[in-house]
């Protein structure tokens, strides 16, 4: 499936900025999300006021232009685009919240989460199989990996909610190589990768399953790498969202 339009809407907080993305076909949707987070942290907030989806100096829609990428890009189904949205967001401001539009705040108690991350630079939440579980072979060969046999049992991160601050650590050994690798095909959708058909059953644990993660996949071997896979030092697994698939 191809992107049809994504609207990113950029909500102004006294810590960081929460950024989320939405396409064409789910604009109605937009006024619940932002209505169910302002309910949560509302007191970070300034009073929004909601006109057609999102009209205020404090929530700001921004048209995400495909055509302006390669044609992969554009492809729904890899997520291309998520890294060139989450680094742009970074660099114009500083540190973001980042939800996919399935993604739910359930607390408004995030501001531990939000000083972890601006000390660490990045905070993602881990997923339960090995980053080599997940991620062709020949995406390695485009990300500078030194040792894959240190991500056998590095866990994969979530890349549908992360809080990322602009670092000049971050921007260089995350930010940048992913953005690199989404945007050339062979690294973000290698020959052969597939999305479906997982086979978590096979031994030993890490074997590659079948299934690749794209970008997430490029996210969670950078992100070992650049924290010597220290997985402690770059994830957590407490439950803070309402999560509706991975």
């Amino acid at each position: 499936m191809r992107l049809k339009s994504c609207m990113i809407c950029f909500i102004g907080t006294v810590a960081l900025t929460l950024v989320f993305l939405i396409f064409g076909d789910e604009q109605a949707g937009l006024q619940n999300f932002v209505s169910d987070t302002h309910r949560h942290i509302r007191d970070n907030f300034k009073i929004i006021k909601l006109a057609t989806f999102c009209n205020s100096s404090r929530c700001i829609p921004i048209k995400f232009e495909p055509s302006l990428f390669p044609p992969h890009v554009a492809n729904e189904e890899i997520h291309a685009f998520r890294p060139l949205i989450i680094q742009d967001a970074v660099r114009k401001c500083g540190s973001v919240l980042f939800m996919e539009n399935d993604q739910r705040l359930t607390t408004g108690g995030i501001n531990n989460l939000v000083n972890v991350a601006s000390q660490r630079g990045i905070l993602t939440w881990r997923a339960p199989v090995s980053v080599m579980a997940m991620t062709h072979p020949r995406m390695l060969r485009y990300l500078a990996t030194t040792s894959e046999e240190s991500l056998l049992f590095t866990p994969m991160v979530d890349s549908s909610r992360l809080i990322v601050y602009n670092t000049a650590a971050v921007s260089r050994n995350i930010l940048l190589p992913w953005v690199k690798c989404t945007l050339k095909h062979d690294c973000i959708q290698p020959l052969g990768a597939q999305s479906v058909g997982c086979r978590f059953d096979k031994k030993p644990v890490y074997r590659y399953s079948g299934c690749h993660g794209h970008d997430t996949s490029a996210l969670s071997v950078l992100l070992g790498f650049a924290f010597k896979f220290d997985t402690d030092s770059y994830s957590i697994q407490q439950e803070v969202t309402k999560v509706r698939g991975f």
